[in-house]
């Protein structure tokens, strides 16, 4: 039983019983060990389910239940809510496989029978296909910067596989990637492969492209001086002095890209401010990340002690710089109001949090997160009445402004009473 082997464990101890019969530290043990073995079986039906052995998947749940009900049932509940998580965590398809499973072990489970019928009902797939949708979006953003950055083929990587987790069917982003892979692989092999004559012959290049570099960088033309301190390392990568002239010179270069994008933004002009952060990120991108971390740390410092003016020009920077900072942005313009209104939904206060959200709309009738939250609270507001033309409509409306929001799939945490106003009878065995 220590070794992990309880069907041996369970012979023995059988042997022991039959000896024994009375003997507690040995009834004990029997416990355990019958427990522990019920869990492996469900274990490996499990594994059989999922690899298309039905006949043996069905045998181990059989002696699973032989031995313990209590534990085979405990198992199966272990996966419902599995199940709902997967929902929760916007993963429908995984959420589906998931309640099929749990049927094939417990053809009569009502749970997984109502996630099945929500993840069926017109009303579902339509809530998911604007969250595709969006995420087609955000994965067609990381391609582009992935493009930006093509230069620098780890982080372009890097940007590509986020956009293919995002969008699994973006085929530019699949090349891109396939495009990237090829030509780390080369530069691998090529570096591998240079004679002693050939990487003398780079070295030498190197220094040629690097002292080009050098000399831009004291006319002060940086971005003359970046492509040849970028020439100098694709011929000689562990050219330290290049490594670190490239990192300043592509820092100043960002500086001042950011410094144009505030004044434009400053003045109204964002497509001017945008293409100036799009440049600054080819050149640091690293740099651009961690000012609208700082600027973002200050704004929320700024709102906290009051400074609401100051707060708003370093929230507005901080998205301009990040546009996942947006939702930042937003909530700063109403802070106390959403606060508030929050609170009373998360407490299940629906009516009172109407009455806050309804002023907040009133005061910043074009804020997507108030709109955003008084859409939700309508949702619950009316599930709680059974109204479910009303339900769907506020909840399609709430997915249409913020898709990705995790309130939005904690509603499902009230399946029972979405399938009743679906039209399922949740207090019968659903078909």
């Amino acid at each position: 039983y220590q070794r992990g082997n309880t069907p041996n464990a369970l012979d023995l101890i059988y042997s022991a019983l039959e000896k024994y019969p009375k003997n507690s530290r040995a009834i004990d043990l029997y416990g355990q060990i019958r427990d522990d073995e019920a869990k492996r079986l469900c274990r490996a039906a499990e594994i059989y389910f999922r690899n298309g052995e039905l006949d043996i998947a069905r045998k181990k749940i059989e002696e699973s239940r032989a031995l313990s009900v209590d534990i085979f049932l405990a198992y199966i509940e272990e996966k419902v809510i599995e199940a709902k998580s997967f929902l929760a965590d916007q993963d429908p398809i995984r959420s589906a496989e998931s309640a099929d499973g749990i049927l094939f072990f417990d053809p009569g489970n009502n749970e997984a029978l109502k996630l099945k019928a929500l993840l069926k009902s017109s009303f579902f797939r339509e809530l998911y296909g604007s969250v595709i949708s969006e995420k087609k979006k955000l994965a067609a953003l990381k391609y582009t910067e992935a493009r930006q950055l093509s230069a620098n083929p780890i982080k372009s990587l890097g940007l590509a596989n986020e956009a293919l987790k995002l969008d699994p069917s973006n085929n530019a982003a699949a090349k891109l990637r396939k495009q990237l892979l090829k030509k780390l692989a080369e530069e691998e092999s090529s570096a591998l492969g240079k004679s002693d004559k050939q990487m003398a012959k780079d070295k030498e290049k190197a220094m040629g492209y690097f002292l080009k570099a050098e000399e831009s960088y004291k006319k002060k033309k940086f971005e003359r001086a970046f492509r040849y301190f970028e020439k100098a390392l694709a011929r000689d990568p562990d050219m330290a002095q290049a490594k670190k002239m490239k990192e300043e010179t592509g820092a100043l270069i960002a500086a001042s890209e950011l410094a144009l994008a505030f004044d434009s933004l400053a003045s109204g002009k964002k497509r001017a401010a945008s293409r100036h952060v799009k440049k600054a990120r080819l050149y640091d991108p690293a740099m651009v990340s961690q000012k609208a971390l700082e600027m973002m740390a200050e704004a929320r410092r700024l709102t906290a002690s009051g400074d609401k003016d100051r707060s708003a020009i370093l929230f507005s920077q901080a998205a301009l710089l990040n546009p996942g900072y947006e939702d930042d942005k937003r909530m700063s313009e109403s802070a106390s109001e959403l606060n508030e209104a929050w609170e009373l939904y998360k407490g299940g206060n629906y009516e009172r949090c109407a009455d806050v959200i309804s002023g907040a709309v009133k005061k910043y009738p074009e804020n997507m997160e108030v709109l955003f939250l008084e859409s939700l609270n309508s949702a619950q507001m009316s599930l709680d009445k059974g109204d479910f033309l009303q339900t769907r409509e506020f909840l399609l409306r709430s997915v249409k402004l913020n898709p990705l929001h995790r309130e939005v799939w904690d509603f499902f945490s009230r399946m029972d009473e979405l399938l009743k106003i679906l039209g399922y009878d949740i207090g019968e065995k659903i078909e």
